[in-house]
């Protein structure tokens, strides 16, 4: 267990000042299960401690939007217990602080790298925000962490009239290089979406789609942080809602400090290949991009399923003419 690892999840559905959402409260409690499993980020489930949910459902339903919740003080509020834990330990708090904010979002001042989340009070003419790359560098400067990992499933509409609207913490700058992780559901000036998906067998419900993809990836194995980007590249047209667009963005490209569910096995996923039988002295083989052979056999049937680490392949069936190259993730069934 990660004894000192933290996680801060904001997952906000009520908006009266704008439209109501169903996904960002599942998201949060999705993020939270993954956060806190053995096989996950092994975060200690302490509520309160190690884990802070700041949720529409925990405060009182508001009819008007002054009175909802939660406000940009409660997501500060948060994060300040973790600033002041770390300043009574000397200036440390701990390893690693993973952020997950899912609801409404804007890109303020047209400042095309940020994404801003909304708070429940937002509403055009006062769109109140905390600014998710923003918290991120102000957490990398003051070196409470030793690694900050940020996901954001949130839209990041353009809104050139509206003010970023910073923290109101003293600048702080100590010595001590910070590995940080991004991940946004869109695009600067792209709409994030949400649809059903069953990431609980038997229980489909409503979740942000990059959520829902980011989940099911993470549940994988263990990874490298560009490990992630790659397989959630590689493979977002399978989670994209019909007619819209869906590229995730991840920052840095290549982050390999930063290593997700430490616990697990390495991360595989199961591709079925499918072939019309097998003749004398014919094989399966499959190699991978630097033409290792990884399988090698003659199964019985017309179909094996093969579980692959993250590459690029080459299936084949030897002494004919028979290959296909393919990705994983990307491609789970292929026919020779």
């Amino acid at each position: 267990m990660a004894a000192d690892d933290y996680a801060v999840i904001v997952g906000i559905t009520s908006y009266p000042g704008l439209r109501t959402l169903q996904g960002p409260e599942n998201d949060a409690r999705v993020f939270r299960e993954w956060a806190v499993s053995p096989a996950g980020g092994q975060v200690p489930d302490v509520d309160g401690v190690n884990i802070q949910m700041v949720c529409s459902s925990k405060y009182p339903a508001a009819a008007t939007t002054p009175e909802a919740r939660p406000w940009k003080a409660d997501v500060y509020a948060a994060l300040d217990k973790l600033r002041a834990l770390g300043e009574s330990k000397g200036g440390r708090t701990g390893r690693r602080l993973y952020l997950f904010f899912a609801g409404h979002g804007i890109t303020p001042d047209n400042e095309v790298d940020e994404a801003a989340l909304l708070m429940a009070n937002a509403v055009k003419g006062g769109l109140s925000h905390v600014p998710g790359r923003k918290v991120v560098t102000y957490f990398r400067a003051a070196a409470y962490f030793d690694q900050v990992v940020l996901f954001m499933d949130c839209c990041r509409d353009a809104w050139g009239s509206t003010r970023l609207q910073s923290y109101d913490w003293d600048v702080l700058n100590r010595s001590g290089p910070v590995k940080h992780f991004s991940g946004f559901a869109s695009q600067w000036n792209e709409k994030a979406r949400e649809a059903a998906f069953e990431l609980t067998k038997g229980k489909p419900e409503v979740h942000g789609v990059f959520t829902a993809h980011l989940i099911t990836m993470l549940r994988g194995g263990s990874m490298t942080a560009a490990m992630l980007r790659g397989l959630m590249l590689n493979s977002a047209k399978r989670f994209a809602v019909p007619s819209t667009e869906y590229v995730p963005v991840f920052e840095p490209d290549a982050q390999t400090a930063i290593v997700l569910n430490e616990g697990a096995q390495p991360v595989q996923f199961p591709v079925s290949i499918r072939f019309n039988g097998l003749q004398p002295g014919e094989e399966l083989e499959v190699r991978d991009g630097r033409f290792k052979t990884v399988y090698r056999d003659r199964p019985a049937g017309s179909e094996v399923a093969i579980p692959l680490p993250p590459t690029n392949y080459e299936a084949r069936i030897r002494g004919t003419t028979r290959e296909v190259v393919f990705d994983v993730p990307g491609q789970d069934s292929i026919t020779l």
